[in-house]
């Protein structure tokens, strides 16, 4: 600036030009905050979405469009998401081990928790998503087998039917992904063709987050899958009837029941603070269990269904609760 000013003074174009030159040249080089610095770890793009690898406080986020899809603990592996052990109870109504799909990205730890106990584990989820959960949040992308999100959804209009060795015992369907994508699973016609790649007596789960339990989203869900199943229970597993928090819908043919003693308890993991919550909120669930079926909620069809607009809603929530922590700071979305 001395510089400018003593140029201006001797009014030499040439030498103010010069000097204007230079400061720009030295506010370019100089550092700025760059992504890193701001905790992004990395970012890639599909065409359609930016995904972002980023951490912020103890968790290690995977984001697609700004949206939390995944939140692990880097240090222990733990999932910021209150469910996995609501959705580990399932586990207990088959023996031996079957095979398991989630459609949508799983929790590293999750996964773990299947495949340690036998299970045969397929992922359908975008290989770019894989892939940066793969490298930074410890996901094994050898113990599963990964599965084309476009082929299983491709599948489900064509009302695909698969052989029985092909079938699942468990399918989760992880609703934290796009409305697009998400759609056609909550749906009837969905729903039924999810469950033609279904054994007999296995079970369909659905894992949600509303506004609160009582709202139309998990009622509408509720009664769209009472329409395919004998039985369906609402897990709440955070919030309240009009808090927003998580829930896990469980759908099957069989009778769903576990018995008290059956049920995990905080006083089995007394070195694990972390496993002592998730195992207090599996045992909740199950105990606050209920059967939604609002007299008032539609079955959604792919014609009229406003699942869309509820997930975009529920995603900006999202995105709005995540820059928050973030302190406020903005990033491109």
């Amino acid at each position: 600036l001395l510089c400018v000013q003593a140029a201006v003074r001797a009014r030499n174009r040439i030498a103010v030009v010069l000097c204007v030159l230079l400061v720009a040249t030295v506010a370019w080089s100089a550092p700025h905050p760059g992504p890193n610095r701001m905790g992004v770890r990395a970012l890639a793009h599909t065409g359609t979405q930016e995904l972002r690898v980023l951490d912020s406080g103890d968790y290690r986020y995977l984001l697609v469009d700004g949206e939390p899809r995944v939140a692990v603990d880097p240090s222990t592996g733990g999932a910021s998401a209150p469910d996995p052990s609501t959705l580990e109870l399932m586990l207990q109504f088959f023996w031996p081990p079957g095979r398991c799909l989630f459609i949508g990205m799983p929790e590293p730890k999750l996964v773990h928790a299947l495949t340690r106990r036998g299970w045969q584990v397929d992922v359908a989820e975008q290989r770019q998503l894989l892939e940066l959960a793969e490298t930074h949040l410890d996901l094994d992308t050898e113990s599963f087998r990964p599965v084309s999100l476009t082929d299983v959804i491709r599948g489900l209009l064509r009302y695909d039917v698969l052989e029985e060795e092909d079938r699942y015992h468990i399918i989760v369907v992880q609703t934290r992904g796009s409305a697009r994508q998400m759609q056609p699973f909550a749906t009837r016609s969905g729903i039924e063709s999810l469950r033609n790649r279904l054994h007999e007596d296995a079970i369909l789960l659905f894992r949600i987050q509303a506004p609160g339990w009582d709202h139309q989203w998990p009622q509408a869900i509720g009664v769209t899958l009472l329409n395919q199943f004998n039985e369906v229970w609402a897990l709440p597993v955070t919030g309240g009837p009009r808090n927003a928090g998580a829930l896990v819908l469980a759908a099957s043919d069989r009778y769903l029941e576990i018995l008290h003693h059956q049920l995990p308890t905080p006083q089995d993991h007394p070195f694990d603070p972390e496993l002592q919550l998730d195992s207090g909120r599996a045992r909740n669930a199950w105990r606050y269990r209920f059967v939604p079926d609002g007299l008032d909620s539609p079955i959604l069809e792919l014609s009229r269904n406003n699942a869309p607009y509820w997930l975009e809603a529920f995603h900006a929530m999202d995105r709005q609760r995540l820059h928050r922590r973030l302190g406020g700071r903005s990033l491109s979305w």
